[in-house]
This record gives structure tokens, sequence and C-alpha cells, in this order.
């Protein structure tokens, strides 16, 4: 079962519902145990160095969403758990689904749909997000002197 929720005006959704009518069909996925599955990289390509500036500088970030860039910075080409990110916060899962959506929110709305900040592989073994950060963010991140 996939939930879409819209926020928005009714012109809104009824440009989102018609550009979603072919989508919004059912489907069944099977995950095997084993090694994390690569999920940023579909239907779409990461962020260039310009966009990323974008990103990050169109509004200020949160104290906390710095916490996590710096986080997944300092791990280089190295993935960072779900659970570590959430430790670095002292978010719960919750909390730290509603950031990671807000600022997935703030990337569409720079930059458009299909465009991804975050390198991210689902890990079925532990039932959690790795995250990273493609080489055009570490550099933004850098060039900003995000601390």
């Amino acid at each position: 079962m996939k939930v879409i929720l819209f926020e928005g005006t009714p012109e809104e959704f009824s440009v989102a519902s018609q550009a979603l009518k072919g989508s919004l069909t059912s489907s069944l996925q099977e995950v095997q145990l084993g090694e994390p599955v690569e999920t940023a990289t579909h239907e779409g390509r990461f962020v260039t160095l310009d966009e990323a500036h974008k990103i990050l500088s169109r509004i200020p970030l949160a104290k906390i969403m710095r916490q996590v860039l710096v986080k997944l910075h300092a791990a280089g080409e190295q993935m960072t758990t779900s659970e570590e990110l959430r430790a670095a916060t002292g978010y719960n899962a919750n909390q730290f689904r509603g950031l990671m959506g807000a600022f997935g929110r703030r990337v569409t709305n720079t930059v458009g749909r299909n465009v991804w900040f975050f390198s991210k592989k689902w890990d079925p073994t532990a039932a959690q997000y790795n995250w990273g950060l493609p080489p055009s963010v570490r550099q933004a991140i850098e060039s900003l002197g995000i601390r």
C-alpha cells in the first residue's frame, strides 16, 4: 500500500493529481536480506555543486540539520546509519523522519523533483537507512563553511 499526502491549494492538488495519475498503482517489491539496496539514484541524479549551494543557502539551516550535515560530511565517502544520525541529534525515529522529510521539501522546492541530495541505502538486516553525501554536497558544505 502506498500513502501520499498532499499539502497545498486545491489548484496545486489538481495539478499534482493529474501528474501522478499513472504512478498511483500498487506494487509489491520483494526485498532479499543481505546487502543494502541503493535507493538514492533511481529515476534521477545527484545535485550539482551549484544546486547544493542553492539548497544549503536559500534559507538558514536549522541547527539540528547542520548537525546531520556535519556528521555526514565527517564520514566522507562512508555511509552513516539512521541510528547514528538520531544519536547525534537526540531525535527519535519519528522526529528524524520529519527532519529529513522537511529537508526533502527544501530540495524539491529549490531544484525540483528527481534530484537527490543524499545517497541512501536501505539495510534490510538492520531495518534502517544508511546515509551519505555525494561529492558535490561535500564540496558545497566545505565552501559554505557549514560546521
